[in-house]
């Protein structure tokens, strides 16, 4: 905890954080995003949704959720393993070299475990998601084609 400002986030976690605001209203996103919601309420307005429509919705959203869960379980479990190995080998390092502060090079090694995957991950999610949420893609151009034929 941070008794000058308050906070309880990583400098990490405010550096990921300050990145993404500024890109964020840079380059014009946060309109983007004000805009797909005005056109949700469009497309299905809360006041006028039938029973019907609402299963429809249900099914679709659960099927994203469960998508995005399997994804993030997908591509955080090699992470996590990664990072026990070398938990492990820190621990074994500790153990038999007590003299040598495990804590001081446990943190930068895991720093570098950490860099290597999100590096590696840049390229290998955006073809991998594509592909997983493809159908769900195409479920929701569907909804959105029969919201319109029903108004």
């Amino acid at each position: 905890m941070n008794p000058a400002t308050g906070g309880q986030s990583t400098e990490q976690g405010k550096l990921y954080s300050t990145i993404f605001l500024a890109y964020l209203f840079t380059s014009g996103l946060f309109t983007a995003s004000i805009g797909l919601l005005y056109t949700t309420f469009e497309y299905a307005p809360l006041l006028s949704l039938e029973i019907r429509q609402l299963l429809t919705i249900q099914d679709i959203v659960i099927s994203i959720i469960g998508d995005i869960f399997a994804l993030g379980l997908q591509l955080g479990f090699p992470l996590m393993g990664a990072l026990l190995i070398s938990d492990i080998c820190v621990g074994f390092v500790a153990r038999f070299a007590q003299q040598l502060q495990a804590l001081a090079f446990n943190l930068p090694i895991k720093a570098l475990i950490d860099m290597v995957f999100q590096i590696t991950y840049f390229f290998v999610v955006y073809d991998y998601a594509a592909q997983m949420f493809g159908e769900n893609i195409q479920l929701v151009e569907r909804f959105m084609y029969e919201m319109v034929q029903i108004e």
